[in-house]
C-alpha cells in the first residue's frame, strides 16, 4: 500500500501536521507500505526532516497567490486550484492507494480534484470549519459534541474517526 501525504510546515503553520503525518508515514512502512510527501518549501518548511525519516518528498512550486474563502487560505501559498494542479503533476506515474491530507488551506474542493488520483482520501481536520470530500475524517481531538461537530461537511459515505481514540501517536508514546 502507498499513501501520499499533502502536508506542510512554516513558521505560521507550525510543525505539528508534519509531525503526525510522519508518525502515520513510519506506521505504514512498518506494515510493510510506503509513503512519500507533497510538500511547499515555505520558510520554515521540513522538507529535510521528511527526507531524512527516508521518505520522498515531492517539491509544489512556491507561489503567493491565494483563495481567500477559508480561514487559512494564506497557510496554503497558492489557490486550491493551484494546488490541485500541482499535485496532480507530481503524483503523475505514482499508484496512490491513500491520499492523506493534513492541511487547514484546503478542503472538498481540492480533495474532489485530485479524487481520482487515489483510491482513498483520508482528511485530518480538528477545527470543523470547512467541507470534505473524503472516506475517512481524522479529528483526534476531545469535544463534547463531536458527533455533530462535522455535519453537513462530510459526504455521506464518510467514516468519522472522532476522539482521543484515534490519536497519532509515535511508537514509543503507544
Amino acid at each position: 500500500m502507498r499513501a501520499a501525504f499533502r502536508v506542510d510546515a512554516s513558521r505560521a503553520i507550525g510543525t505539528g501536521h508534519v509531525g503526525r503525518c510522519l508518525t502515520l508515514a513510519a506506521a505504514l512502512r512498518d506494515a510493510g507500505g510506503d509513503a512519500l510527501f507533497l510538500c511547499r518549501a515555505h520558510d520554515g518548511h521540513l522538507n529535510a526532516k521528511i527526507e531524512e525519516a527516508g521518505f520522498p518528498v515531492l517539491s509544489l512550486p512556491k507561489r503567493n497567490d491565494t483563495d481567500d474563502d477559508l480561514a487559512h487560505s494564506h497557510w496554503l501559498g497558492a489557490t486550491q486550484a493551484d494546488d490541485a494542479k500541482a499535485s496532480i503533476a507530481a503524483l503523475a506515474g505514482h499508484r496512490i492507494d491513500w491520499l492523506v491530507v493534513d492541511h487547514y488551506g484546503l478542503d472538498a474542493r481540492w480533495e474532489s480534484a485530485l479524487r481520482r488520483h487515489a483510491h482513498r482520501i483520508l482528511a485530518i481536520d480538528d477545527l470543523a470549519d470547512r467541507s470534505h470530500d473524503c472516506d475517512l475524517l481524522l479529528d483526534q481531538n476531545f469535544f463534547l459534541d463531536a458527533a455533530s461537530r462535522y455535519d453537513g461537511l462530510l459526504p455521506d459515505h464518510c467514516r468519522p474517526l472522532l476522539g482521543p481514540r484515534y490519536a497519532v501517536l509515535r511508537r514509543g508514546l503507544r
